[in-house]
């Protein structure tokens, strides 16, 4: 447990060291180029498309239980989330004190093979924990992506409108560089 806890402190160090490092470089600043905003485009939607899941929020997402819904703006898989995690420590807890106060640490617990049932639901609320954060990244970022995706698809040909007509045709190419 002791390893995991280093490990886990660790990778929020690093991912918060690597918050801004960009492999790709961006010309121009994205805070001062204005693009048309389509009429009828709420601010809520304007808002959602200029989120972004960085490294940062991975850390952050370690911290706060359910924080990339929330940012993805899902908020009753935000609060499922949080509740899990809240229920697996609640767990956990009880089961360390139980082991505790039995006079053994959690080490000559496991080496005596006493306190089973109790070890095994530590280990299934760490894991319970680990597979909410998991969820939590992955599922919250794919949905964020698909709320892109739907607000792009939606005011696409007003987005097109206001920023002129797309001059040539449709055509595919290949590019040979050395």
């Amino acid at each position: 447990m002791k390893n995991i806890v280093i490990f886990l402190l660790v990778l929020t160090a690093f991912s918060a060291q690597a918050q801004d490092v960009s492999i790709f470089h961006r010309y121009e600043a994205d805070r001062l180029k204005l693009e048309p905003i389509p009429s009828g485009m709420t601010l809520e939607e304007y808002q959602l498309l200029s989120r972004d899941i960085r490294m940062i929020d991975i850390g952050y997402a370690m911290a706060v239980p359910g924080y990339t819904h929330f940012k993805a703006q899902e908020t009753k898989l935000g609060y499922a989330v949080l509740a899990v995690d809240l229920v697996s420590a609640g767990v956990i807890a009880m089961n360390v004190r139980t082991i505790s106060n039995s006079g053994l640490t959690i080490a000559q617990a496991q080496s005596t093979g006493l306190y089973a049932s109790e070890r095994a639901a530590i280990n299934a609320g760490a894991l319970m924990i680990f597979g909410a954060f998991a969820f939590d990244h992955i599922h919250g970022k794919w949905a964020l992506e698909r709320k892109h995706e739907a607000l792009k698809y939606r005011y696409s040909g007003k987005i097109s409108a206001v920023a002129g007509a797309i001059e040539g045709s449709p055509s595919v190419g290949v590019v040979w560089r050395f």
